[in-house]
């Protein structure tokens, strides 16, 4: 629009919200909003913003035992909350109403009530991702190998990397690890996507990787994904160590875009643009930019959106009509099959919450193993990784009630 804010140094050496706008004439015109210095900053979390200028912005300044969110109004004074009950706050996202939720070890609303809790086992929150969709807001916050799903109804579930990826890898994911979400598979649930390596990976809320993934890339990705909304389906958007910006469509088996990959140079220093426009920098100062016809939307750059919410919203419309049964057919399998590296995933869609038995048996009926799975979600694709390494070399089956 006619106007955007940052945070930048203030007046006297504190730091301050700074908002630039122009008028209808082009006259330009600066507002300055020095914020309260935050309690110490040794190992704090840098100060985090989000919303638009004009409208309203919301900063949140960390502090070791929580924070203090900061309400920017278009005029007037600043209103401050203190933010409590989830440890040190980390990250922010904001609904473009007045929804936001400030992350630590749990998640904390505007008015400080506290909607979620949840414990990393002493590794660092992640920046998390938030949305709405058909089930109502949700919420994704990484933290290590494990990411933790935020549920409407106040529950907190947990997705383990390792058996995906392999403990090393897993083990590896940066404190900052940003994820996108998005609806990759068009059934109206909301996907956490993220980047680990060379692959790209999207997971439902039941711990399932959704249909087509893992994607890999020729090397390994090196910011924040992009999930683009165009007129012929989503791409995945991700700046890889070799030089190249990829586009992947969900369903293309890692073959990427028309168009792409872009040559873009070696060193990429922030997660790129995709609008009208598509935009990446490098560290050494160099600025490509490629006109796109048509323009992206959904996830199309770091933060989400140019409000920095990392909050998507899916259109609402009629719930779908619930398959007959309490299981799918098509969506119960293993994989993969044949098994490799001793271990395989058992997957199911129930259509309404339940408890799930898997009992494996051999060609004689033999059973060999048998696993429960409690407060399975209903509507969305779950799976359970079966560990075949004391088990021999055989056929087997699986049967899921």
């Amino acid at each position: 629009g006619n106007a955007y804010g940052y945070l930048g140094p203030g007046e006297g050496g504190g730091m301050a919200y700074i908002e630039r706008r122009w008028g209808s004439d082009g006259t330009p015109s600066e507002r300055l909003v020095p914020l309260p210095e935050p309690v110490e900053r040794g190992g704090i979390p840098a100060p985090v913003a989000v919303g638009t200028g004009g409208v309203v912005v919301y900063v949140l300044l960390p502090a070791p035992d929580g924070g203090v969110l900061v309400r920017v109004p278009p005029v007037g004074p600043l209103e401050l909350r203190a933010i409590t009950g989830i440890g040190r706050a980390r990250s922010m996202a904001w609904d473009g109403a007045e929804g936001v939720f400030v992350v630590g070890d749990g998640v904390v609303d505007a008015s400080g009530v506290v909607r979620w809790r949840f414990h990393t086992g002493g590794n660092v929150p992640g920046t998390g991702a938030f949305g709405r969709d058909a089930t109502g807001e949700i919420g994704v916050v990484p933290a290590g190998d494990v990411w933790f799903w935020l549920l409407p109804d106040g529950q907190v579930r947990e997705t383990t990397l390792a058996p995906y990826v392999g403990a090393d890898d897993a083990g590896s994911v940066r404190p900052g690890q940003a994820l996108a979400l998005a609806d990759v598979d068009g059934d109206r649930h909301l996907e956490a996507v993220a980047v680990m390596g060379r692959q790209v990976l999207a997971f439902t809320r039941g711990g399932a990787l959704a249909a087509g993934f893992p994607l890999e890339l020729p090397a390994g990705v090196v910011a924040e994904p992009l999930v683009v909304a165009r007129e012929e389906g989503l791409v995945l958007v991700a700046a890889a160590t070799d030089g190249y910006l990829y586009a992947l469509p969900p369903g293309g088996r890692g073959r990427p875009a028309d168009g792409f990959p872009l040559a873009v140079g070696r060193s990429v220093a922030a997660t790129p643009f995709w609008g009208d426009h598509i935009a990446v920098v490098t560290a050494e100062g160099t600025l490509s930019v490629w006109r796109v016809d048509p323009p992206g939307g959904g996830w199309h750059q770091a933060g989400a959106d140019d409000r920095n919410g990392r909050f998507v919203a899916l259109p609402q419309g009629p719930p779908d009509l619930a398959p007959e049964g309490l299981l799918v057919a098509a969506e119960t399998y293993n994989w993969p099959n044949p098994i490799r590296d001793g271990q395989t995933f058992i997957r199911f869609l129930p259509t309404r919450p339940c408890r799930v038995r898997i009992t494996i048996v051999d060609m004689a009926g033999r059973r060999i193993d048998e696993m429960e799975v409690e407060d399975v979600i209903g509507g969305v694709p779950s799976e359970v990784a079966w560990q075949t390494d004391r088990v021999p070399s055989g056929l087997y089956f699986a049967r899921v009630t």
